[in-house]
């Protein structure tokens, strides 16, 4: 599955999650190079949204 606009390869699987408990830590998720792309992704839109509200928000005459 690829995320349409982002073409991130999600590559779901099996993964050793390290903060959940010790016995319990295998979930089906996405990889940790995806998820880290995503958050990159996701703050950088954050940044772009916020910034544009601001200008309108507050235009420079």
């Amino acid at each position: 599955m690829r995320l349409t606009c982002w073409q991130i390869d999600l590559a779901h699987d099996f993964y050793e999650i390290a903060y959940l408990p010790e016995n319990d830590r295998v979930r089906y998720s996405i990889s940790e190079s995806a998820r880290k792309e995503i958050l990159a992704k996701l703050l950088a839109l954050n940044l772009s949204q916020k910034k544009e509200s601001h200008e309108t928000t507050y235009p420079i005459p």
